[in-house]
Parts: structure tokens; sequence; C-alpha cells
């Protein structure tokens, strides 16, 4: 399942076919609705890969995780969800806001990396950005993740996370 996730990670499209390969295809076939013990042993340990590979090296194969991530999740914590996929995506985005500025100070190339599908870099405003399918509408809905400008000193920490 990882290995899976790798590999649909390097479908960086702009348009919406990048998201429907990793999202459509890829993430609900992993995190549906089925509640088995089984199935919440195996999503539990590929959380944890999936945060250990995000957080330990400064690498386009990191950036392309994260990424993968933020791309399927979102920038932002759903409230009520109470998904096998909440405790991972809180944990990215609280990584991605701590860290990111640092990482793209550092390695700008690789944090560029981790911008696949619609997520942008507004450096000036110190914040990602995901732009959705406009569809109907005048203006392109978007979430934004305003970041801290903090040096990553624990990155690899997984400390307090139950991912």
């Amino acid at each position: 399942m990882f290995e899976i996730i790798g590999r649909a990670s390097s479908v960086t499209t702009r348009d919406f076919l990048g998201w429907t390969t990793q999202y459509s295809l890829v993430w609900t076939q992993f995190f549906n609705f089925d509640d088995s013990e089984t199935r919440k042993i195996i999503l539990f340990k590929l959380r944890r890969l999936l945060y250990e590979e995000i957080t330990s090296g400064r690498n386009y194969k990191s950036a392309k995780y994260l990424g993968f991530c933020l791309n399927v999740m979102g920038l932002q914590p759903l409230p009520r969800y109470r998904g096998l996929e909440q405790p991972l995506r809180r944990a990215v985005i609280a990584w991605a806001r701590r860290n990111y500025l640092s990482f793209a100070d550092a390695y700008p190339d690789v944090a560029a990396a981790a911008l696949v599908g619609t997520i942008s870099f507004d450096a000036d405003n110190k914040r990602l950005v995901k732009t959705y399918s406009k569809g109907l509408e005048k203006v392109a809905p978007t979430d934004m993740l305003d970041l801290e400008g903090r040096p990553a000193k624990s990155a690899g920490t997984t400390e307090g996370l139950a991912v």
C-alpha cells in the first residue's frame, strides 16, 4: 500500500486527472468505510509509514509523499470527520504548518516537489493554497494553510501524535 501511494505520488498533473488518480483510484481504495479490526491495524501501520517518511528527510521522496497526502486530504482537518485517515490528516497538516517554510528556505527545489495537483505556495503571505475545481461557481474555491516561520528542529519527532 505504501509503495502504491509512492507510485501514485508521481502523478503530478495540475488538473483533475492527477487528483482523480491519487484520490479516487488509490486513496479511497485504502481508506474506505470498512471498519474491521484487521483493516484498522493495517491502516494504522500505513499511516505511521507515511508520516515517518514525510518527516524523516529532506529529499524528493519525502516531498512526494507530503504532496500526495496534502493533495488527497486537503489543507484543513475536518472537524466532524472521524474516518481512519483523520489522525494522519491532522499530523501531516500540523507538520506542514510548522516546517514547510524552513523546508522551502533550505531546500527550495525539494519543497516545490511537494506542490502537486492544485496546491501552490504563496510566499508573500506564507501559506499553502489548494484550489478546487470551479464547477458552476464564478470563482474557484480555495483552502489555505497558514505556515509558521519556526525552524524545523523536531521535524522527525512523532511525540504526542497518534498517527
